[in-house]
């Protein structure tokens, strides 16, 4: 079922002239698409390709549906990718290229590594040369002028590899989200870079600060490529085309929840769905109007398409699965390789059928390459499923589609295995990708989400963990390091509005180096709602300062602040005096009540303490030591 906000998509973005409604949307594009097929079996496609997208169990990209089946001349490509070389003709020609891409709806990513660095002196005009960053502002300008028919802002990523002189520039030229407002940015990067402590720390720095630059690791890349001797260095915006210059995307992708019946995924089903929309895209190369006859050129020389999926963490939600577990990560190798083994299939029989690739007698299918992972972020809206392979980001969202605010609710947000993308730690979010990478011939578009309090040497970890899983690409977001977010949560913590009569909780007695420090935390639902820290004589300034602690942790935890960022916030705090004892260092009153707090958090590793029953002192409000036959207390108040 198409909830209101697919309908308000599909009614200002997808509808033609004349069309009122999904049905009309996908009759068009079915019945264009079928049209590549002889004459006898089209009208079997046209109603095969309409029950995939009328039940949304698969959508092509968002351009099949602004321009299938038109009279006007429309690309139903979504993105391309260019490599600018070092001279006038190309680099103007293509700005000239980007605005055709850019006006049919398209998105493209430029690699600019061939560009020589700025201030290099030209022999011809005895001038110094611009730089690629210069020529990406000019590139983002054309961008400025083209809105795209109305249907959706310039997507564009520049592309530099790490081994240009102008890289460390390139890293910070979007340091501020005004700059090359139409782009993002990636960097290429070798293994030798990654050798390279400065690079990678400048890199995650910028990370850290503002989500860019993303990154490209060519030696996956290269290891993949499906031709001998073909390079493959463009790609797309968000880096799931991987192919060589002026290659074009063929993308659509399958919604996995619709395979998942009775506590079972049907795989015969799945494979059967993989045969026919193989079989739409690769319908698609031929029928396309690309802007460019080179670009037409290529399509057909390389036949390229990218079959993905959306829907993978709802899946695991409907599985009982929580998203990156162990689980998830064997049930996300089963489907892909599922996956890949079909859609291979596929291609050759369409080769046996259809012809091979011309220019490449020896591949045994008709496509270079057949799968990619796209970001689905109109489609999965449609579909009202999870995006790509990404996690659901919150439970509510409010997200930003052509300068309108959206709210989405998610319908599977009672499920015992729902969880946000913020919970899932950045290591098994890398993990799943990981797992999709080993069967997916061309990239993956993945954000990998990190929580504000992530630090730029845990970024700085992520990105070597990443390389050495053999991702392709990635991409990293820490949370609310931009003003301006695409996507915020707006679930409504599940606070009660009264206090309720009964809590349940521990008590902690921990030494520290000002006295004994007792530590109560309880829970509501079984999470840490209130937190109250004693120590000291009532009167006394250390009681006053621990008690007002206990109060802003408690009120931090009761408008949504999770007790992992507080416990981090906390731990490794210093003061003057600290305690050394079995426990370990404790270094300050902060410092311990972090300690607990950790206790409760979604972590591995807990800190155990051990918990005795002491009464407490009535003079100074320590514990009581029984010693020699008596309780004492440090303070000197004894009860004998």
């Amino acid at each position: 079922m198409i909830n209101d906000i697919g309908q308000s998509i599909i009614r200002e973005r997808y509808c033609a002239p004349g069309e009122k409604a999904w049905e009309d949307v996908c009759n068009r594009v079915a019945k264009h698409i079928a049209s590549r097929e002889k004459k006898k079996d089209r009208k079997k496609y046209e109603d095969i390709y309409f029950d995939l997208m009328y039940n949304c169990i698969f959508l092509p990209a968002s351009p099949v549906f602004f321009n299938a089946g038109l009279t006007t001349k429309g690309c139903m490509s979504p993105c391309f990718g260019l490599i600018a070389d070092d001279n006038m003709e190309s680099i103007m020609g293509t700005a000239t290229l980007i605005a055709n891409i850019l006006k049919y709806g398209g998105g493209v990513g430029i690699n600019v590594s061939n560009l020589r660095p700025k201030g290099t002196k030209i022999s011809s005009t005895h001038g110094k040369a611009m730089g690629p960053i210069e020529v990406l502002k000019h590139y983002s300008s054309v961008g400025d002028m083209v809105t795209q028919a109305g249907k959706r802002h310039a997507a564009m990523l520049g592309l530099l590899n790490a081994n240009h002189k102008d890289i460390d520039e390139f890293i910070i030229c979007k340091d501020t989200e005004d700059k090359l407002a139409n782009f993002n940015i990636s960097v290429g990067i070798r293994k030798k870079d990654m050798d390279n402590k400065n690079l990678l720390s400048k890199i995650a720095e910028n990370i850290y600060n503002n989500g860019e630059p993303g990154l490209i690791f060519w030696d996956k890349v290269d290891i993949d490529v499906p031709i001998q001797d073909i390079i493959f260095n463009a790609v797309n915006p968000c880096s799931e085309h991987l192919g060589p210059n002026k290659g074009n995307c063929c993308l659509g992708s399958i919604n996995l929840t619709k395979f998942y019946n009775d506590n079972n995924f049907d795989y015969d089903l799945f494979e059967i769905t993989i045969h026919d929309c193989i079989r739409f895209l690769d319908n698609i190369l031929d029928l396309n109007y690309y802007p460019d006859p080179l670009i037409k050129e290529t399509a057909l020389k390389y036949r390229q398409i990218g079959l993905g999926v959306m829907g993978l963490a709802d899946l695991f939600i409907l599985s009982g699965l929580k998203y990156g577990s162990e689980q998830s990560r064997l049930f996300t190798n089963l489907i892909f390789d599922r996956l890949n083994a079909s859609a291979f299939d596929a291609s050759r029989q369409l080769k046996l059928e259809r012809g091979e690739l011309k220019d490449f007698p020896d591949i045994d299918r008709r496509n270079a390459t057949c799968l990619s992972i796209a970001p689905t972020g109109s489609l999965s809206r449609i579909a009202n499923v999870s995006p790509g392979i990404e996690p659901n980001f919150a439970a509510k969202t409010e997200s930003i589609i052509l300068d309108k605010s959206l709210t989405h609710e998610h319908p599977l947000t009672d499920h015992k295995a729902f969880i946000s993308a913020l919970d899932v730690h950045p290591i098994k979010q890398i993990d799943i990708v990981s797992e999709v990478q080993k069967f997916v011939d061309s990239g993956v578009s993945k954000t990998v989400n990190v929580k504000e309090s992530t630090t730029k040497e845990q970024i700085e970890e992520l990105i070597i963990y990443a390389y050495e899983k053999g991702l392709k690409g990635v991409t990293f977001y820490r949370d609310g390091s931009r003003k301006k977010q695409q996507i915020v949560d707006k679930t409504k913590k599940q606070i009660p509005k009264e206090q309720p009569e009964t809590l349940i909780g521990k008590t902690h007695r921990i030494n520290t180096g000002l006295g004994r420090l007792h530590i109560t935390v309880n829970q509501y639902e079984g999470k840490p709602y209130e937190v109250f820290a004693v120590m000291g004589k009532a009167g006394q300034d250390v009681t006053a300062d621990t008690e007002s602690l206990g109060r802003l942790i408690s009120l931090a935890l009761q408008n949504g602040i999770s007790i992992d960022d507080i416990s981090k916030q906390l731990n490794g705090i210093g003061g003057n005096t600290q305690y050394i004892g079995k426990r370990g260092t404790v270094k300050s009153i902060p410092d311990a009540i972090g300690k607990v707090l950790k206790e409760y958090c979604n972590t591995e590793t807990k800190t155990q303490w051990e918990e005795t029953e002491y009464d407490l002192c009535p003079s100074c409000g320590n514990s009581l030591i029984y010693q020699e036959g008596c309780e004492h207390c440090e303070c000197g108040y004894s009860r004998c």
